[in-house]
């Protein structure tokens, strides 16, 4: 949201705050406040109908959210979803999308594990990994898991520089071997 839309609507709910403020405490009867008639015999009509307090309460804490929600920066990104590696020039954004595609890559080139899923957390600045996927009735799940862990770890530790903290690999269902003669 640009900066000139941020000022309107800051104002917009500076107005709406004092608007509700003012017509909460109007059924009390401070006449001290308010100097004009208009507003006086307003008031007269409002007084001891505390329906109006229960309205400007119910304005006031909306705009209060409204303007907490305001200067909320809406920019950054969920906390979680990347990981920010400093180096001398900068900062390096890595997505959790960009993990997925790395763990992808290297389950795609070997065999026995398939239809990966893969779930990305990060902690204390390092990845933790979570793998789901499906193996073959022919494939020693215990040594094809590790070889797998061994080499996503090592592939992202190598592409991206972040330190990977751990990689849980989970076999949800076997599959039939693919039959690749013909």
């Amino acid at each position: 949201m640009k900066i000139l839309n941020k000022a309107v609507l800051f104002i917009y709910s500076i107005i709406i705050i004092v608007t509700s403020f003012i017509v909460m405490i109007l059924p009390f009867d401070i006449r001290a406040i308010f100097g004009i008639e208009d507003l006086l015999s307003i008031i007269r009509y409002m007084k001891g109908n505390y329906t109006y307090t229960l309205v400007g309460a119910i304005f006031l804490l909306i705009s209060f959210g409204y303007l907490l929600y305001l200067f909320k920066d809406k920019e950054t990104i969920s906390p979680g979803s990347y990981l920010v590696l400093r180096n001398e020039y900068g900062e390096v954004l890595i997505y959790q999308e960009t993990i997925i595609g790395l763990v992808n890559y290297i389950a795609t080139k070997l065999t026995g594990i398939n239809n990966i899923r893969t779930k990305v957390i990060f902690v204390d600045c390092k990845v933790s990994l979570s793998l789901k996927g499906e193996s073959s009735n022919e494939t020693n799940i215990p040594e094809t898991s590790m070889d797998l862990q061994m080499k996503v770890k090592e592939h992202i530790e190598h592409i991206t520089g972040a330190q990977v903290n751990d990689v849980n690999v989970e076999i949800v269902n076997t599959t039939p071997p693919i039959n690749r003669s013909k």
